[in-house]
């Protein structure tokens, strides 16, 4: 108990005495007691390591203390003492967020905060972990890449579906589970990259598409996972209505790690080469050992000779 009341009183001294520091990383092992007044006029870099904070005055008091943050990283913060908190800071150009693991005997959605986060110049968003916490991201206007890596969250996955739709996007398993969300997906105008990188994805789901939709400058999309559709939906109906990205600015495809029918395949690439009509780049990358040399050239044989929208468009086989 000693070592962190000296601890704390360290951390005071350098929040009330040293206004010019520039990057600031704090690793608390206990209970963190902000000053009544502090201000880091010249900070630009927090990182918060495994914090809990006091209450929600003190961590209110920690983040308006730093009007001019550039980047913050909070990994494993303890909320479990904050009810609300607000992250207003105009140049804030980077967030990254690791939550907590939650244990399922002990945790209560009551002990979840709600962190308003505002960003007009917010360029990069990174989340993972489960969503044990509300993150609602206002007025952005420069968001250029997000990456959204949710933990199992087992019998939560309502619940994780509302957290995810406050969380900017969230991944289409959790969100076709509260359906109801999609009309009120937000608008990503200023997204230039997406990518899914937990599961292969459905390109006849109805959440692919409302992101599609409301991403009308994407430029780059990449399925780390590969695609997959249902069998008995009609392939040639996929992507429609087509978003407006695919008519005017997506340039690249990548889909990796397809293991399944390679007749669905075919006619899954195919559908994405006549939908992109400014596609430059498509790229396929298929697991080595899964295919004997007869079937690889069988498969790029058909894909060579698909039709596709975009007399630019190149194909890269791996």
């Amino acid at each position: 108990m000693r070592v962190t009341h000296v601890l704390n009183c360290l951390i005071a001294f350098l929040l009330v005495h040293q206004p010019s520091v520039r990057k600031l990383s704090l690793l608390v092992p206990d209970t963190l007691r902000v000053p009544p007044t502090i201000c880091f006029s010249s900070l630009k870099i927090l990182h918060l390591d495994y914090i809990t904070f006091q209450d929600d005055l003190s961590a209110q008091r920690l983040f308006s203390g730093c009007p001019v943050l550039e980047e913050i990283e909070l990994f494993e913060i303890k909320w479990h003492n904050v009810t609300i908190v607000s992250i207003c800071t105009p140049k804030l150009q980077s967030l990254k967020i690791k939550d907590l693991e939650i244990d399922d005997h002990d945790w209560d959605e009551s002990d979840g905060c709600r962190v308003m986060i505002f960003g007009t110049s917010l360029k990069y968003f990174e989340y993972s972990g489960e969503p044990s916490n509300d993150y609602c991201l206002c007025e952005l206007s420069s968001m250029e890449k997000v990456e959204v890596k949710i933990d199992n969250v087992g019998p939560r996955l309502k619940i994780a579906a509302y957290r995810l739709y406050k969380l900017l996007m969230g991944i289409s398993k959790v969100l076709n589970c509260a359906a109801e969300l999609l009309s009120y997906m937000p608008s990503f105008n200023y997204l230039s990259s997406l990518a899914f990188d937990r599961g292969p994805v459905n390109l006849d789901c109805k959440v692919l598409l409302e992101i599609l939709q409301k991403s009308p400058c994407l430029e780059a999309l990449e399925f780390s996972e590969g695609i997959v559709r249902d069998h008995n939906c009609d392939w040639k109906r996929l992507l429609d209505p087509l978003p407006s990205c695919f008519s005017s600015h997506l340039k690249q495809i990548e889909i990796c790690n397809y293991f399944g029918n390679e007749g669905l395949y075919v006619d899954m690439v195919e559908i994405l080469l006549k939908r992109a009509a400014v596609l430059n780049k498509l790229v396929l990358a298929c697991p080595e050992s899964r295919r004997t040399e007869e079937e690889k050239v069988e498969i790029h044989n058909q894909l060579i000779v698909l039709p596709r929208a975009s007399a630019a468009c190149e194909m890269i086989f791996y």
